[in-house]
């Protein structure tokens, strides 16, 4: 059953990391998260307390700076994270980077490409116009292509090639890995000699499965110390795939007991 929980986690990483508008829906509300809201605050105050102190026109003794600014970014803060022009502005963001970033991913941007080494830079030179102004020989003019793809790596960082890797494996599987998972199992009941058995021992496997994972994701996001604006981002785009391994698991909790319950009903009455 732990085909189960692959399945889960390829449908979740298409339809959270990898869909725009799932990423977005997770995202956005990030901004007026409590926690993140009071980061935002204490970032804004150390910036503009440090600002007024490199500020040769003091206004008051440092004591007093910092209380009313505190007092200001308290209320300006949330007032602009709230705002519909922010919001609005945010998303914009959201959806652009994430759409470009994809776009890398799957090979799917013709300026920008991943490789082995990292991230490049692709651009097509047009030959006819530097023919035209170096004025080369006809000879090395006629046997020059039309245009000259130049590379330029801007990043090197092996970890992206293996991202556009796993990006890759995540369509391939979510395109055969759910009729692959029934057929398997259709096919695995009529084999089994005891499919009543059979079929309780499936569900309560996946539900232990299920609930194991949840529970690991819940270990690795309490382990550890992140920044806060990256713990509750990555809580946001865990949730959808928290609330799956959730439902599967009392799903197949249900099921499975459904069925040993029916099997003792009938096993109660007994041939008549």
């Amino acid at each position: 059953m732990g085909s189960v929980l692959v399945d889960a986690v390829t449908m979740w990483a298409e339809s959270t990391l990898l869909s725009t508008s799932g990423f977005v829906a997770a995202v956005r509300p990030l901004p007026t998260d409590p926690a993140v809201e009071t980061q935002i605050i204490d970032n804004a105050q150390r910036q503009l307390i440090a600002a007024l102190d490199r500020s040769p026109a003091r206004i008051g003794p440092r004591l007093l700076i910092t209380a009313q600014v505190r007092q200001v970014m308290a209320g300006a803060v949330p007032a602009v994270l709230g705002s519909a022009a922010f919001q609005q502005a945010w998303k914009a963001a959201l959806s652009t980077g994430h759409a470009e970033l994809v776009a890398v991913l799957r090979h799917h941007n013709t300026l920008l490409t991943l490789t082995p080494n990292g991230l490049d830079l692709t651009v097509n030179i047009a030959l006819a116009q530097m023919i035209d102004q170096a004025g080369p020989p006809h000879q090395l003019a006629s046997g020059l292509p039309a245009d000259l793809p130049v590379s330029v790596t801007l990043i090197q960082n092996q970890d992206l090639h293996y991202a556009a890797q796993a990006v890759r494996l995540s369509d391939e599987l979510s395109e055969v890995l759910t009729p692959a998972i029934a057929t398997l199992g259709f096919v695995g009941l009529l084999l089994a000699r005891r499919r009543g058995r059979a079929l309780i021992a499936g569900f309560a496997a996946a539900a232990i499965a299920a609930g194991a994972a949840r529970l690991l994701i819940a270990w690795g996001q309490s382990y550890g110390s992140r920044p806060i604006i990256a713990d509750v981002a990555a809580r946001h785009l865990v949730a959808p795939l928290t609330t799956d391994l959730v439902t599967i698991a009392v799903a197949c909790a249900l099921a499975s007991a459904g069925l040993i319950a029916a099997r003792w009903v009938v096993a109660r009455r007994g041939p008549r």
